[in-house]
């Protein structure tokens, strides 16, 4: 099991030019498969919720779910510390938000999936 902490800049806003920036807390189930007393090939799934600040909606701040599955391999350099690569599939579901003009009320549903390549360290405690 692993918990994550994600501050993520979109290149591109999600809904208009001033919401970019968002944080997200995740909590990743990990399975790892032993090749040998080093290598250990794993999968894992999880589930995010973040928020990122907007203007001119109905909220002045919107949340965000995540689905993350992937896959990866961990290198196992000393008992205590792992190298690992990986990618990951990301799936988010934004809250829905309205917005006004003159007399019509707008809801804007959105959602958005990405591909996460990553090389990293895990300390073991």
């Amino acid at each position: 099991m692993q918990a994550t902490l994600s501050f993520i800049e979109y290149d591109e806003s999600i809904f208009d030019a001033t919401n970019k920036d968002y944080i997200e807390v995740g909590l990743d189930l990990i399975k790892e498969f032993e090749v040998n007393k080093n290598v250990y090939p794993f999968i894992k799934g999880g589930l995010g919720v973040g928020s990122m600040d907007v203007e001119g909606y109905s909220e002045s701040s919107i949340t965000g779910v995540s689905l993350n599955l992937g896959a990866g391999l961990s290198f196992k350099a000393t008992d205590n510390f792992y190298l690992v690569g990986g990618v990951d599939y990301v799936y988010r579901k934004w809250q829905d938000i309205e917005y006004t003009i003159g007399w019509s009320k707008y809801t804007v549903s959105t959602s958005d999936s990405a591909l996460k390549p990553y090389i990293g360290a895990n300390f073991k405690f």
